[in-house]
């Protein structure tokens, strides 16, 4: 594998190649007087290779591009060159956004390589070379104090869960959750960050006297939601915020000890309810869990979600051995729906489907909804007898244009244009 050095006696490039995203690019030797251009010539040729060997659009990567980037391999040889360096030339090159931690000491010096590594993982060893940890917020790796970032997904999960329901109940503002660029300049202070944040989206800022006066380097947040942008800023501060008034106003407060996430998993079609448990229970020994009809509840980090959502997908047509003699328990009987509304938002059938027994998850992409016209406070009128719950979504989520998707206790809802409006 090719090495590219900056700092130290020499910078050079052995008669190897480099390979950069696929792109392999053939180096010669260069070599030069001065210890302070060593360095910077070095750092600058690797950055120049790099560049040509892949050509970047212009702008942030972000959306399926920018998970796509995290894995792409990179090999590369730093000596005593500090993160802050390191982490602007990898965004310029790249088109990664990098916010590394005020914690993390991004001035001073480092030495550090890698072999052959996807961007993802090189970034969380170079922060582990400093002691700290990533974390992958929105279109943004947050690079931070190991301790202090392990809440932040859970929190931001949970203020974009607020947010939707208060969206839901006709409170919240829809405009939170659109996805917008957010950066600044040199020797911006987080206070103004929050006041900048707080006049774009026209809420009332309270509790900004617990962030104290710094100075910030440059920093880019490529579309990223509110909650998002808001916690990124704060967790620096180990501090987070709460919604007032359904988001027209936003409170700045304390992280508190142990922020969970509860949300339901259903078991993975082929096994019992009972045996998915004790599959997440090995999962994650010690965390609260516990059976509700055919899903598992469980309240935890949104790292630990991920792991049950991982588990379940390898699980998925798994059926175990039943003792001899026995057969498996024939399935349940299929639920039916007598329900009549009239003239309500159709958010209110959704908080009804999630409060009954089985209970029911809805997921769906705010910001798409917003742009396809579509609002949780559209009413429908809704009449049926012993339907299923297919049949119950289809009849009235068609009236607003909502088309759906089942999966086990989950309910992903999207825009449907070729569904008619058939009521008010």
């Amino acid at each position: 594998m090719a090495r590219l050095t900056a700092g130290g006696a020499r910078v050079e490039a052995p008669r190897t190649s480099l390979k950069a995203g696929g792109g392999t690019i053939a180096r010669q030797r260069v070599s030069t007087p001065s210890s302070w251009c060593q360095w910077t010539c070095g750092l600058s040729l690797f950055l120049v290779l790099l560049g040509n060997a892949r050509a970047e659009e212009p702008g942030w990567v972000t959306g399926k591009a920018f998970q796509q980037i995290l894995k792409e391999p990179l090999s590369v040889t730093w000596a005593q060159v500090d993160l802050r360096t390191v982490s602007r030339r990898l965004e310029e090159n790249r088109r990664v956004a990098l916010l590394v931690d005020r914690r993390l000491d991004p001035s001073a010096a480092l030495d550090f390589s890698a072999d052959d590594l996807p961007l993802e993982q090189l970034l969380a060893q170079l922060a582990q070379a400093r002691g700290g940890v990533t974390r992958v917020v929105g279109n943004t790796i947050y690079l931070g104090p190991a301790e202090p970032a392990i809440p932040l997904r859970t929190l931001v999960a949970l203020r974009t869960r607020e947010l939707n329901e208060a969206i839901r109940e006709g409170t919240g503002k829809r405009g939170f959750v659109k996805p917008t660029d957010f950066s600044w300049n040199d020797l911006a202070t987080p206070r103004e960050l929050l006041e900048r944040l707080a006049q774009r989206h026209a809420f009332e800022l309270r509790g900004i006297e617990r962030v104290p006066h710094d100075l910030w380097a440059a920093g880019h947040l490529p579309q990223t939601t509110l909650a998002e942008a808001l916690s990124l800023i704060l967790i620096q501060f180990d501090l987070t915020f709460s919604w007032r008034k359904g988001g027209a106003g936003v409170e700045i407060e304390p992280i508190p000890g142990d922020p969970r996430l509860e949300q339901s998993h259903p078991a993975p079609k082929g096994l019992k309810p009972r045996a998915w448990l004790e599959r997440v229970e090995q999962e994650l020994p010690g965390r609260p869990a516990k059976l509700t009809g055919e899903a598992v509840v469980f309240a935890g980090l949104q790292e630990e979600h991920e792991a049950i959502e991982a588990l379940r997908d390898q699980l998925r047509g798994t059926r175990l051995p039943t003792k001899k003699g026995k057969e498996p328990a024939a399935g349940a009987k299929e639920v039916r729906y007598t329900l009549r509304m009239q003239d309500k938002p159709v958010g209110s059938l959704l908080k009804t489907l999630e409060s009954r027994q089985p209970a029911y998850q809805f997921e769906y992409d705010a910001a798409a909804l917003q742009q396809a016209g579509i609002r949780l406070e559209q009413r429908i009128s809704l009449d049926v007898k012993e339907a299923t719950l297919e049949e119950l979504l289809r009849t009235a989520l068609s009236q607003v244009r909502l088309g759906f998707e089942i999966n086990g206790q989950k309910i992903r809802l999207y825009p449907d244009p070729r569904a008619g409006r058939r009521g008010p």
